[in-house]
């Protein structure tokens, strides 16, 4: 008689924990948009005395400003933005002459590309060599790792990219330096964004790692016979999880930012280089789209991970 109802009550305690992780989100994307549009029509510039030529008559200037429609009071500028992004519709780039929403899709499928790769090799990297060295604790190879993991972290990713650069590309021949032209071209800015999050990633997954094997349960798995290995996979792995996932999220974020440096030194067009080009310009409509963009993205990357939280450990959902 208790399962059924033991059950409802689990499904019922998620679906309010998802329904609240959702409106939380929803507040933050409308936080963001203000905020956005506040900061960039309160910053001094004005886009249509950039676009236009110095000497071009006042009337010109307000045919622009009307055409944009910069003349409107600013609530309705910022209502108009918001209805219009709900609907999908962020706009024309100013200087470019096309959409805003064409040129963030081109752009973010470059950016999540690099980022995914880069995160798959920091993820990858990281579980291994902090796995190997929570095993093998103590000895050469744990000292060895941890020395990998502090030059991950210690030095900045520009610096090893332009080494990479110049190493790999300019002295060896071995790899483009420049571009996407080839899958080859992904190898030297995958490594460099993603060798600072793989050594955060080590050191975390090695002090959990070392923290589950001391436990009670996992000496008893060893008394019972349990494999080695299946006792790091089945016991230790998993209830060190929860702050490998954190990390897990936040470098996810943090990738996606630092792409637009690693952009910049490869001259790969994505959503980093375009709101670079943006900025400099002060094209409204992108930067304003690139920032919803961007951060509806990382507002999604929260979600997800709150709700893996929820999956994992079944207090989250009660707190």
């Amino acid at each position: 008689m208790g399962g059924p109802s033991q059950f409802f009550r689990k499904d019922l305690t998620m679906l309010k924990y998802i329904v609240k992780r959702c409106g939380q989100a929803f507040i933050v994307l409308i936080g963001v948009t203000l905020v956005t549009f506040l900061l960039l029509n309160v910053i001094p510039g004005d886009p249509v005395a950039v676009m236009l030529d110095k000497n071009a008559s006042p009337q010109a200037v307000e045919n622009l400003r009307h055409e944009w429609g910069l003349d409107q009071p600013l609530p309705v500028q910022y209502v108009n933005f918001v209805l219009d992004a709900l609907r999908g519709d962020l706009g024309n780039s100013y200087f470019e002459k096309m959409p805003v929403l064409d040129m963030l899709v081109s752009g973010l499928k470059t950016t999540l590309k690099l980022g995914g790769l880069a995160f798959v090799f920091s993820a990858v990297a990281g579980l291994f060599c902090g796995t190997i060295a929570a095993v093998f604790h103590g000895k050469w190879i744990d000292h060895f790792m941890m020395i990998l993991a502090m030059l991950g972290i210690s030095l900045p990713v520009f610096w090893i990219a332009i080494v990479f650069q110049i190493i790999f590309g300019l002295q060896l021949g071995l790899l483009p330096i420049s571009g996407l032209k080839s899958w080859t071209g992904y190898i030297l800015p995958t490594i460099a964004l993603g060798s600072t999050y793989a050594g955060s990633m080590a050191r975390l997954v090695r002090t959990n790692v070392l923290e589950a094997i001391s436990q009670d349960y996992v000496k008893t798995a060893r008394s019972k016979g349990v494999r080695e290995w299946a006792v790091i996979l089945k016991h230790v792995m998993r209830n060190a999880a929860i702050p490998i996932v954190t990390l897990s999220g936040t470098q996810i974020k943090s990738i996606l930012t630092g792409s637009m440096i690693i952009e910049t030194i490869f001259s790969i067009s994505g959503i980093g280089k375009i709101a670079i080009n943006a900025i400099m310009v002060r094209d409204i409509p992108v930067i304003q789209g690139t920032v919803l963009y961007t951060a509806a993205l990382f507002v999604l990357i929260n979600l997800c991970i709150d709700l893996l939280y929820g999956v994992i450990d079944p207090r989250v959902r009660v707190e």
